[in-house]
C-alpha cells in the first residue's frame, strides 16, 4: 500500500508500475465520485477521504493532471 501512496517516479524507470498506479488511482477517484454522486471534487477532499493509518496519498496531483488531460475531469481554474 505504501507504493500506491508514494510520489510518482519517472515513468521511464518502471512503466508497468507507473501505469498500474495511474490506473488504480484514476479508477478509484472516478468510481468514488460516481458512487457518491459527486460532480465537483478537489485534491484536498480526495486526500482526506483516502487517508489510511495517518498516511495520505502523495501522488494525487499527478493523477488529477492526467484525468484533466484525458478530459475525464474538467478543471474549474
Amino acid at each position: 500500500m505504501d507504493a500506491l501512496f508514494a510520489f510518482f517516479k519517472d515513468r521511464e524507470l518502471n512503466p508497468v508500475h507507473y501505469d498500474a498506479k495511474m490506473k488504480f488511482w484514476s479508477e478509484t477517484i472516478i468510481n468514488y465520485c460516481e458512487d457518491h454522486g459527486i460532480l465537483q471534487i478537489d485534491i484536498s477532499t480526495i486526500v482526506s477521504r483516502f487517508r489510511r493509518k495517518g498516511k495520505t496519498p502523495k501522488c494525487l496531483d499527478k493523477i488529477f493532471e492526467e484525468l484533466i488531460k484525458q478530459r475525464r475531469l474538467i478543471s474549474t481554474n
